[in-house]
């Protein structure tokens, strides 16, 4: 009885310093850092690397948080990130050019420990992953040899593998009274993602021949079998022909994020 006596006792002075919160804000990130996402060439002169990350871009964010004590707490926040295109690869030739933009959306989820001072500073820190959200490659193709053309529009639906990072921020709120506040915060996220297929989801092909017959191929006249490609580590000479080798998407990112806090209770 002594022992259920002090274990209420303690719940009950827990509940008496703990206090619920929610804060709902938005903000842009910039992709750090920057890692190779392709190549650029110009045949036959010239090739260089494309820098940039799939972590660039609008974001919003909602965090649900419980504060232990005045200062202690723990949060899950959840992050959805409308990102920049990216150009991811490009060629150019006499006859052809080619080229692959790279358009993403992400949903994070980001369980964090969060320490605020009395002046109302505070950090957090905390593990990161992707629980949503996808990628769309399009790729153009153009190619002409004399009279004859060939225009190629691809557009992929790309799925990752759920990835592990980490998260963390340092910010400041203005109390305007106990419940409300408006809060701005520096945000870093520390995160990759590997590919795991992609799926064919728009096709177009058309082509030119010197008498000026077009003929036209759409996504219909593609087999089921060939719009999957499959991301693997390793490839051999008995491999599938969908199977790529994956790579590893950079989602890094700096975010600026201004919002507003709400806490519940007195």
């Amino acid at each position: 009885m002594k022992k259920l006596f002090l274990l209420s006792l303690m719940l009950v002075s827990a509940t008496t310093f703990a206090q619920f919160y929610a804060s709902l804000g938005a903000g842009y990130s910039i992709g750090m850092p920057k890692r190779v996402l392709g190549i650029e060439k110009t045949f036959p002169t010239s090739a260089k690397n494309i820098y940039g990350t799939y972590g660039t871009g609008v974001n919003g964010k909602l965090n649900l948080g419980y504060f232990l004590n005045d200062n202690l707490g723990v949060e899950l926040g959840f992050t959805y990130l409308m990102g920049s295109e990216q150009l991811i690869e490009a060629s150019v030739s006499e006859e052809s050019s080619e080229k692959i933009n790279a358009k993403t959306t992400f949903i994070g989820l980001a369980p964090t420990l969060i320490y605020k001072s009395d002046n109302g500073l505070y950090v957090k820190f905390g593990f990161a992953t992707k629980v949503g959200g996808k990628m769309t490659e399009e790729k153009t193709e153009h190619h002409q040899v004399g009279l004859y053309t060939l225009d190629i529009l691809y557009v992929y639906e790309v799925k990752g593998k759920m990835p592990l990072g980490y998260r963390g921020a340092l910010g400041y709120e203005y109390r305007f009274n106990h419940n409300m506040g408006l809060y701005f915060e520096l945000d870093y996220l520390g995160i990759n993602v590997k590919k795991d297929k992609a799926t064919l989801t728009e096709y177009n092909s058309l082509s030119k021949n010197p008498d000026g017959i077009v003929i036209e191929r759409t996504i219909d006249d593609i087999p089921l079998d060939e719009r999957e490609i499959i991301y693997v580590d390793k490839l051999n000479n008995t491999s599938p022909e969908n199977h790529r080798l994956t790579k590893i998407l950079p989602y890094s990112s700096l975010g600026f994020n201004v919002g507003i806090r709400y806490s519940f209770g007195k």
